[in-house]
Parts: structure tokens; C-alpha cells; sequence
């Protein structure tokens, strides 16, 4: 079995087979064949005839990311969720005139601790459009940013301030108030 990639013939280029037999016309398959498995059939009828039969596979053609993101930094929540804030990101060699795209980008932070500058990747993508079935992506090599985990929200205690003279008395703790936010 034979292997192609997706767009690996330039337009108007047809699969042949390395004979030509008289009558041959081509297979059908060319550069806009989607990815799939195909039966590759060639046949003369003349000076005598002869039939020749081959099976490919049209693989989908594998797609990297470059460009650039940022991540938002974010107040320590326990995970390494992150989320995308500016979207500069690109797809490598995809075929001209194709419509394939980003879609979907899950981001997370390296650690889920409070830290500055942590590694922030891209854990998962989709690809959209028109074409994006003929095609796979791999995050090998894609780019990476930095964000900050802060603290968790800044505790706030505020007591209400009052006095008393110590006069043997026990101290009157309903009488005084302590609110916090946070």
C-alpha cells in the first residue's frame, strides 16, 4: 500500500502510474482527493490488454502553531487552568486557498502554585473551517507564554474599636463586632 499526503500533487497534476499504458487517462486522483484510502486502477485495452491495480492511503497532512499568545495571570484557584488573552496564533503550510483554522485553544499553566512567570502551553486545539478535515495538528513545538498565579483574595479584619478599663468585671464580648471581607 502506497502512502500520499494531502496536497502533496500541485494543482492540475493527476496520480499516474509509472507505466502508460494506451487509453490510460488517470486515476481521479489529484490534489484536492481528501484524505481516505483509494483504489488505484489502470487499464489498456489496447495493444492488448492489461489491467493494473495498487491501493493508496491520501494521509491528512499534519499542521504545527507558531505566532504568539499572552495568558491572563489569575488569583490561585487549586488548578493550571488558564485562559487565552491575546490570540496572535498562526497554522504552518497549510495548503494555499484552503479554509482551516484555530478553534477551541485550552491553555494551562505549568504549575498550579502562586508564582510569577509560569510557563503557560497549549494543551489542546481543534481545527475549523471548510477544509479541516484534511488535515491533523500537532502541538509539537508550539509557542508557550508566561502569567502570574497570585494570592487568593487579601483577608480584611476589621474590629470594631471600643475601650474599657479594667475594673474586674468579665469583659463583654457580645458587645464588640469583627467584620472581614475576603
Amino acid at each position: 500500500m502506497e502512502e500520499l499526503f494531502y496536497g502533496i500533487l500541485k494543482p492540475g497534476h493527476i496520480l499516474q502510474p509509472a507505466f502508460n499504458p494506451v487509453g490510460f487517462t488517470g486515476s481521479g486522483i489529484d490534489n484536492t482527493t481528501a484524505p481516505g484510502t483509494y483504489v488505484f486502477v489502470a487499464v489498456s485495452s489496447a495493444p492488448s490488454a492489461c489491467k493494473a491495480e495498487a491501493d493508496f492511503v491520501i494521509k491528512k497532512k499534519e499542521l504545527t502553531i507558531d505566532g504568539t499568545f499572552t495568558a491572563q495571570n489569575k488569583i490561585y484557584d487549586g488548578n493550571t487552568d488558564a485562559t487565552i488573552n491575546d490570540n496572535s496564533l498562526n497554522l504552518v503550510t497549510p495548503e494555499s486557498g484552503d479554509e482551516v483554522f484555530l478553534t477551541s485553544i485550552v491553555l494551562k499553566f505549568a504549575s498550579k502554585d502562586v508564582a510569577n512567570d509560569i510557563t503557560v502551553s497549549i494543551l489542546s486545539a481543534d481545527l475549523g473551517g471548510a477544509d479541516a478535515e484534511n488535515y491533523s495538528l500537532s502541538l509539537t513545538g508550539a509557542p508557550t507564554t508566561e502569567a502570574n498565579i497570585t494570592n487568593t483574595k487579601v483577608l480584611t479584619i476589621t474590629a470594631e474599636d471600643k475601650n474599657k478599663e479594667f475594673d474586674g468585671a468579665a469583659f463583654p464580648y457580645a458587645a464588640y463586632t469583627v467584620t472581614y471581607d475576603g
